[in-house]
């Protein structure tokens, strides 16, 4: 692009650039990529300085094909089924030192991936040296022992920053630590903004290590087609790809989904850690062709088994991987991966009667939503002395759980759906402007629509005739699971 248009697409105002409700496209063969992009670009307007230049490219004839065509593939990459996808340009994390150790602590980086602007990964520090934990004792020693170990941690192994003249100390917005006999394990999650610079090559020293951790970054070439990297199998609108490669702990499933606008109102793929969505904690897999109901994916081999999973990760913004118990005479293979799940933004508000406290009653309350019906059939009142979920301090300086009476609130209920290729199972429900202890929700083993809302309250806030219940946040499986052939490469 020359400096004249530069400066030109630079000097457009945003009022300008609304005025521009169609697009006109170059010719096209596939008329469906081409409406998809219209829609896309048009969309992503406000958003992408580089879609603008797009735009603009498209309206000028002056330009040929072919560089309008490169300028699409680096925003955008092709998926089968669907056309072509928005793509943001990303990085690759290249590990050049992960691992350091001294005596018998060992230092790793891992599970380091590129994510818009920011790095993610973990910073494991592992003691090995003698240690006696005790997790059968309660209270003060085990709360003020975790403490004093992670605080030994943090203070003889600072974490230290480089990236080229910058020197800065990490700080880490989430840690877990891990305690047994002669065993201590800090895990520092990293979650910090890469500067795209000349320079993509970062160091990090750990305490009195001589050696430093090191890695650097790759731009990542954009994906034009799925089918490079493997299988693709396409339904409501995402798609999702697997390959398979053999490794010494055995067979690898890589795979990468691109989600459709409902897919996405749910962490479907990726890291839970970093995902500020709730929900990613609540949605369930559902398979049609086995009752797997704690896996998101599973391998069967040629032969029709079902092949055990070793280990797995969800690391990547849209995948993972995952190692199954299986061999080279065991493909071509299918890997299946769950019905995806998704939410809606309703919110309905109920009035339900509250029972005597020791009396249960019942009733027949319906809940609208758009896939499916909760039905209230029964409401229970109990009151009985109940731990508080705080631990208090003696007049000797010793911990002990807080117990108090409290009123439990107990409602049988039960979801109906309403459609074959959207099927709500899940709902949240609480009291509406009515500050309570706590609640959760139980789940029937045998009858996934089965639900048990308990509900916990103190100070007589159940000394009322009605309360007003707020369901929210309704969870629908979107029907249909991804069976993926597979084969070894």
């Amino acid at each position: 692009m020359n400096h004249k248009l530069a400066d030109f697409l630079d000097s457009i105002t945003q009022e300008e650039l609304q005025q521009w409700e169609e697009i006109e496209l170059v010719p096209m063969k596939d008329s469906l990529s081409q409406k998809r992009i219209q829609k896309m670009v048009n969309k992503k307007i406000k958003r992408h300085a580089n879609v603008i230049a797009v735009c603009f490219l498209l309206l000028l004839a002056v330009f040929t094909a072919k560089p309008v065509q490169a300028e699409l593939e680096r925003i955008f990459h092709f998926i089968p089924g669907i056309g072509l996808v928005e793509s943001n340009m990303v990085y690759e994390v290249e590990i050049l030192c992960g691992k350091l150790q001294k005596d018998d602590v060992t230092v790793e980086l891992k599970d380091c991936y590129v994510k818009d602007n920011f790095l993610f990964g973990t910073l494991s520090i592992t003691d090995t040296s003698l240690y006696d934990y005790q997790p059968e004792t309660l209270g003060k020693l085990v709360l003020e022992g975790d403490e004093a170990v992670e605080k030994e941690i943090y203070e003889k192994y600072p974490i230290t920053w480089y990236h080229g003249e910058k020197q800065n100390t990490l700080f880490f917005p989430q840690n877990g630590l891990h305690l047994r006999e002669n065993f201590k394990q800090l895990n520092q999650y990293l979650q910090l903004i890469i500067d795209d610079s000349e320079s993509l090559y970062y160091e990090i020293a750990v305490g009195d290590f001589d050696k430093k951790l090191s890695f650097r970054l790759k731009k990542s070439k954009p994906i034009s087609d799925l089918k490079e990297i493997g299988s693709t199998v396409t339904k409501n609108g995402t798609s999702i790809t697997a390959s398979a490669k053999m490794t010494k702990e055995g067979a690898k499933i890589n795979y990468y989904a691109v989600s459709s606008e409902e897919a996405k109102t749910i962490s479907q793929f990726g890291s839970l850690l970093y995902s500020g969505d709730k929900t990613a904690w609540y949605y369930l897999p559902h398979f049609q062709s086995k009752n797997a109901p704690y896996y998101r994916y599973y391998l069967e081999t040629k032969d029709g088994t079902i092949a055990p999973l070793k280990s797995a990760k969800s690391l990547l913004e849209n995948g993972g991987e995952a190692i199954f118990d299986a061999t080279k005479k065991d493909f071509p293979a299918i890997f299946h991966y769950t019905a995806l799940s998704a939410e809606t933004e309703e919110c309905e508000f109920i009035d339900i009667p509250v029972p005597e406290v020791g009396q249960t009653i019942e009733v027949d309350i319906p809940v609208f939503f758009q896939y499916g019906t909760v039905k209230i059939y029964s409401i229970s009142h109990i009151r009985d002395v109940d731990y508080t979920g705080y631990s208090r301090i003696n007049a000797e300086g010793e911990y002990y759980d807080e117990k108090a009476e409290m009123d439990k609130l107990i409602l049988q209920m039960k979801i109906e759906p309403n459609q074959k290729n959207r099927i709500l199972y899940r709902i949240d429900a609480k009291p509406a402007y009515i500050n309570y202890d706590g609640g959760h929700l139980l789940e029937d083993e045998n009858d996934i629509f089965s639900k048990t809302l308990a509900l916990r309250f103190y100070d007589n806030t159940l000394e009322k005739d009605t309360m007003k219940l707020q369901f929210d946040t309704p969870i629908y499986w979107i029907e249909g699971e991804y069976e993926i052939p597979v084969d070894l490469k």
